[in-house]
């Protein structure tokens, strides 16, 4: 096992800078995800951490050494890639089985006619078939070890290449969106036995994911980048709650976090022509609020102990069986779209057909405030006498 740093790396392909000076650490044992929309260069810097890309700049060092002039086969890191590279040809036990025949013998001995009559494959081949079928028990594939690929499904495919990559005991395991191919239902299933996979070898997985669910449930800590840039790495419940910018607050989460365009005068911020009450903010001009679907909630537009109601005019509703979304626009804010996340049971929403007029409400303190170039403000203060000092 062993930790990894990456230190300034930097990577262009002719004129586009892909990578932009990437530095972090990933602890030894630990689950990292890297994610971000398709370009962002996560591919890339998985490439580069593997040794089958070189970076222009920078240095990655694996258990405190640096690793830049090692070849990928030095580095002892197994890789599990998107399309499962298995050999058609071969059954699974010899797909597991071939990098340790690689490793293991002479060029000479893995030939097919004296790898039968050579010494050293002989006792070798038993010590082999012994890791490969410990593997394969791990990952519950051993009833198919003389089955070839075509025979498998999307799912056993998988399961092969991570036990080819998993026997040859790497220092670092690396994954480039291995559950893209498979279908939702049995993304779900790989993911489990994935963390599974983690949790029993202590190992250290850096993933490549552009699938936020895969990244929040699996990883210890996920990095997010954009366009060659590390926008923020936290854990998967500091992404979600304490966003670094607008960038992060909207790719974590679904639906879409809202963000609410608002104007700060004297410290009172007011969403359209509405006051919101119970904030102050320490600056003045444009700024933008952010709010999650799940924290908006439907309120009945008497209801003295909601503060802050709001008309919402809904366009779209989603039924998803335990919740229900309502997409649509605020009544302040008619140019921007709204999100709600509702239980199913919401009384106020049973019976409602799209032309009913509803409320939303919501606390102050579930906002997130942004400058207009959408970086975190966090000098935001809960005031109690906002409200009355607008009067």
């Amino acid at each position: 096992m062993a930790g990894l740093e990456l230190r300034d790396i930097r990577k262009s392909f002719g004129n586009t800078q892909v990578l932009k000076g990437l530095s972090f650490q990933i602890a030894d044992g630990e689950f990292l995800s890297l994610v971000g929309e398709s370009g962002c260069g996560k591919s890339t810097l998985l490439r580069i951490i593997s040794g089958l890309e070189t970076p222009d700049s920078g240095e990655v060092l694996i258990g405190g050494g640096v690793m830049n002039a090692a070849s990928p086969k030095d580095r002892n890191i197994s890789m599990v890639f998107q399309d499962y590279a298995l050999y058609p040809h071969m059954s699974v036990a010899q797909n597991i089985s071939m990098l340790l025949i690689m490793a293991r013998l002479p060029l000479h001995a893995r030939l097919p006619l004296l790898n039968r009559i050579s010494p050293s494959a002989r006792a070798l081949r038993p010590v082999i078939a012994s890791e490969v079928e410990a593997v394969a028990k791990q990952l519950r594939i051993e009833h198919l070890l003389n089955r070839r690929p075509a025979e498998l499904s999307g799912g056993q495919r998988q399961r092969v290449a991570l036990g080819r990559a998993l026997v040859r005991h790497p220092k670092l395991f690396l994954m480039d969106e291995p559950l893209s191919n498979l279908d939702a239902k049995l993304r779900v299933e790989v993911r489990k036995e994935i963390t599974e996979l983690h949790q029993s070898t202590g190992l250290t997985f850096v993933y490549v994911t552009h699938d936020q669910t895969e990244a929040m449930t699996m990883s210890h800590r996920v990095a997010l980048l954009e366009k060659g840039e590390l926008l923020q790495l936290a854990t998967p419940s500091a992404l979600y709650a304490d966003p670094h910018s607008v960038a992060v607050a909207r790719f974590i989460g679904s639906p879409e976090i809202n963000i609410l365009p608002a104007e700060v005068s004297s410290g009172i911020a007011r969403l359209g022509a509405e006051m919101v009450p119970g904030r102050a903010v320490n600056m003045d001009g444009s700024t933008l609020f952010a709010l999650r679907p799940e924290a908006a909630r439907l309120v009945d537009r008497h209801d003295v102990s909601t503060d802050f109601k709001l008309g919402f005019t809904r366009h779209l509703t989603e039924d998803l069986g335990h919740e229900v979304l309502l997409h649509g626009t605020l009544d302040a804010l008619p140019e921007t779209r709204f999100r709600m996340r509702l239980p199913k049971t919401s009384d106020l929403l049973s019976g409602t057909s799209l032309d009913t007029a509803l409320h939303v409400g919501f606390d102050a303190n579930n906002l997130l405030f942004f400058n207009a170039d959408g970086a975190r403000l966090r000098d935001a203060a809960i005031v109690a006498e906002a409200s009355e000092a607008a009067q």
